[in-house]
């Protein structure tokens, strides 16, 4: 709006503007005065007294006619502002929330195998005092050999599964050639007392094949009435071996056979040759009472290349004959192990007396 604009917009009166005051102050034009109503006359009166013969505005026009950019300018930064302000405040309010409310339902996920055990196993029965007895002994016996920090080749092997023809379990004579004529003996690592073959430096970050069972679902103390509590759900993962056969041991050490037995197992599944689960596996069989079982696991771990536990199986071998009261295999093995440079080869020798 123009100066003369908003001059214009204090008189009702369209005849009545700036020009036509000019006009009249410098008696170019006079007005009527019964034409003027009794505020226009009194503006008269003081433009004549003050002598002004032009209406002289010019700071008021120069505001009017004046480019507003500093002032939309700083009108749209102040918005900008509030803008900003609202919108974190409306999101940052929801993070808040969904926070809480990750901690109030914190997942929790629980291996099959420490729910579950395979009806094969289940039905076999623990004694917790021999089994403890048996579990310290062999990790005593391990204590006292030497840890082998890098592998070793073996190239007459002290004990090998097709020197002993009165084995339960035959070999057939295409599998002999199958048998290594080099063993090795690999890095050695140790895990609730027990020793283990470290498979890290033999494979690429190795892991084990599971499923968890994701039991987070409703908690009590939340539910309502039309609440509906959520059905685990059961996920496919892969856990680092190193990190499963630790519980692994110390599960085994803790004397939960069966559990122990039922990992072993699902390490198998991924690795049918793994030296670890094998071994252990029959000397869980072996301290439940399971001979045949033992017999089976700890000849397939002397018929792998790896040679770490040569000695425990072959010497396990043998007291799983004895148990069975099969003197003659027993005393077979315990011979070939007296023989030779066994740990186990001065208890072969009390054996044969």
């Amino acid at each position: 709006m123009s100066s003369k604009e908003l001059y214009n917009s204090f008189n009702p009166k369209d005849n009545l503007s700036r020009d036509v005051l000019n006009d009249h102050l410098s008696g170019n034009k006079t007005l009527d005065p019964t034409e003027l109503d009794e505020f226009d006359l009194d503006a008269m009166e003081g433009w004549k007294k003050a002598g002004v013969k032009d209406v002289e505005m010019s700071k008021l026009d120069k505001r009017f006619n004046s480019k507003p950019s500093n002032l939309f300018l700083y009108f749209g930064l102040f918005s900008l502002c509030i803008a900003v302000g609202l919108f974190f405040f409306l999101t940052a309010t929801p993070k808040r929330e969904v926070s809480q409310v990750k901690k109030e339902t914190k997942k929790k996920l629980v291996e099959v195998t420490d729910l579950y055990i395979a009806e094969k196993y289940d039905t076999l029965v623990e004694e917790n005092v021999s089994n403890q007895t048996e579990i310290k002994l062999l990790q005593k016996k391990q204590e006292d050999q030497p840890i082998i920090k890098k592998e070793e080749k073996i190239q007459h092997p002290i004990f090998m599964v097709d020197k002993l023809p009165t084995l339960e379990i035959k070999i057939k004579e295409k599998e002999l050639s199958k048998l290594p004529i080099q063993k090795k003996k690999i890095k050695e690592i140790y895990l609730s007392d027990f020793k283990l073959v470290d498979y890290r430096v033999l494979r690429n970050k190795p892991k084990v094949a599971t499923q968890q069972l994701d039991l987070t679902g409703t908690s009590a103390n939340k539910e309502d009435t039309n609440s509906i509590e959520e059905e685990p759900l059961l996920k496919k993962v892969d856990i680092p071996y190193y990190d499963y056969i630790d519980k692994t041991m110390y599960l085994l050490n803790r004397g939960n056979l069966k559990k122990a037995l039922n990992r072993f197992d699902l390490i198998l599944k991924t690795y049918d040759d793994d030296i670890n689960a094998l071994f252990y596996s029959g000397f869980v069989f072996y301290n439940l009472g399971e001979f045949d079982e033992a017999s089976s696991y700890f000849t397939k771990a002397l018929r792998s290349e790896i040679a770490n536990f040569d000695d425990e199986a072959s010497w396990y071998l043998g007291l799983c004959f004895e148990k069975q009261n099969k003197g003659e295999r027993a005393k077979e093995i315990f011979q070939s192990i007296a023989n030779s440079s066994s740990f186990y080869s001065e208890e072969a020798k009390k054996k044969l007396k």
